[in-house]
């Protein structure tokens, strides 16, 4: 081969692999930590101080593209029509009442008392209670108030659905004023003297799919369902996105099932002796910010339970995926 041909031969294959456009950095995706649907088991028991963590379970993990950092904030149209269907349209002439602490409040009286009350602040926390329809009958779950997935198999006095049907019902209109879809996560069942039935529902909120939880109001958005139908609800639900952001998670769940196994200890209390985990999986923590924005961050959640003196107690550790930061809470 002639000398020229030599080079132009060279020339061509460095224009080929040296002079090509850059290639787009491909940037990292949720997906790429995890293969979706694969299950990750944990097994193993601790004991620290004469106080014993038995750390059990497995973890499917989800299929999601990214994790995000998403914020919300109070939905003042879906107020409004919550107004609208659960006040004014019972009680065309109850007083909207502005209260010092900044909460407002929808209320119908009949002299010094109250038969309707529904507030709600900023943060989109409300609670709504119709009196008129108010059972206060006597429990017959005690002791079982706090545990997660207790669904109770009673029917009692005059009501013609079971707990779950009744709890779903609650959590399918609940969510017809919020971002969230809700699905039962303990019922209890109670009866009033003279027979008339009543159903109180803890609803698990979900966003997109993925359960969210944290502090109060969140684990506490709830219902009161009889069979006249919701009677009462609270928490917070009021809610929509107004912005996400991709994060890019940098504890695994391997590194939070060791943080838990040297954090459990400063959390049992009494005569506790063993906490056992009952679940673990990924949700959403939810918390609010002095600006009343509420921020779902996602994390691993640890639910672990003690016992004592017959009472269930559940105790929940959420590791951020962004931080490794703990938040602890019941």
């Amino acid at each position: 081969m002639k000398k020229a041909n030599w080079f132009a031969l060279l020339l061509a294959i460095f224009c080929l692999s040296g002079c090509a456009a850059p290639q787009a950095e491909t940037q990292p995706t949720q997906t790429a930590l995890w293969e979706a649907g694969s299950v990750t088991e944990l097994s193993q028991t601790v004991t620290e101080e004469g106080r014993t963590l038995i750390l059990k379970g497995s973890l499917e993990l989800p299929e999601l593209e990214t994790l995000n950092h998403i914020q919300l904030v109070l939905d003042e149209e879906a107020l409004e029509r919550f107004v609208q269907d659960y006040i004014y349209s019972a009680y065309p002439d109850a007083k909207k009442v502005a209260r010092e602490d900044g909460r407002i409040e929808w209320v119908k009286e009949d002299g010094e008392q109250f038969l309707l009350s529904f507030s709600q602040d900023i943060t989109g926390d409300g609670y709504y209670l119709d009196v008129t329809r108010d059972l206060n009958g006597k429990d017959l779950d005690e002791g079982h108030a706090f545990e997660q997935g207790y669904i109770t198999d009673q029917i009692p006095g005059d009501l013609s659905t079971t707990a779950a049907e009744a709890a779903a019902a609650a959590g399918e209109e609940i969510a017809r004023y919020s971002c969230f879809s809700l699905a039962p996560w303990n019922v209890t069942a109670n009866v009033t003297e003279d027979g008339k039935g009543a159903y109180y529902a803890k609803l698990q909120p979900y966003f997109e799919g993925l359960p969210v939880t944290g502090y109060v109001p969140f684990r506490s958005i709830s219902a009161h369902i009889s069979e006249e139908g919701m009677f009462s609800c609270g928490g917070s639900f009021l809610l929509k996105e107004i912005s996400r952001e991709a994060i890019v998670p940098k504890c695994t769940l391997e590194e939070a099932a060791e943080k838990l196994k040297t954090d459990f200890l400063a959390h049992m209390s009494g005569d506790d002796k063993i906490m056992e985990v009952v679940s673990v999986n990924v949700q959403y923590f939810a918390e609010f910010d002095i600006d009343n924005i509420c921020h779902l961050r996602p994390a691993w959640v640890f639910t672990c339970r003690t016992e004592r003196n017959g009472f269930v107690d559940d105790l929940f550790f959420a590791y951020l995926m962004e931080t490794g930061t703990l938040e602890c809470f019941r």
